[in-house]
């Protein structure tokens, strides 16, 4: 009987470690699927100037409006897709390049920096 007591205790840390990697394995298993989206952004974006104050004349445009290529996780597809509450005719996602080179042929496109 005093043999199997020497097993007990790495039992448990066998026991214990293979719960903890059960437990992660939603977060070891990597980020979702994305997807590129052809995206309208109807509106320019701008972020405050040297004077710290959105809204006055020494603001940044950050992010012009017109046509750019996003990712985005799959389970936002829903949202971007289709016809926009923005002003935006539709969003497409872009599975070739034929979808790329019609995105890019949209005007205004904005490419940015990778």
């Amino acid at each position: 009987m005093l043999r199997h007591r020497h097993w007990v205790f790495p039992g448990v840390l066998l026991a214990a470690l293979l719960l903890s990697v059960v437990l992660a394995l939603p977060a070891l298993a990597g980020k979702e699927p994305k997807s590129d989206v052809c995206h309208f952004q109807a509106e320019d974006e701008f972020a405050p100037g040297p004077d710290g104050v959105l809204g006055t004349e020494d603001d940044v445009l950050v992010s012009p409006l017109g046509w750019r290529v996003i990712s985005i996780s799959d389970n936002a597809l829903p949202a971007h897709i289709g016809e926009h509450t923005d002003g935006a005719v539709s969003d497409f996602v872009i599975s070739t390049e034929d979808d790329l080179a019609r995105c890019q042929a949209l005007e205004p496109f904005i490419e940015e920096a990778a």
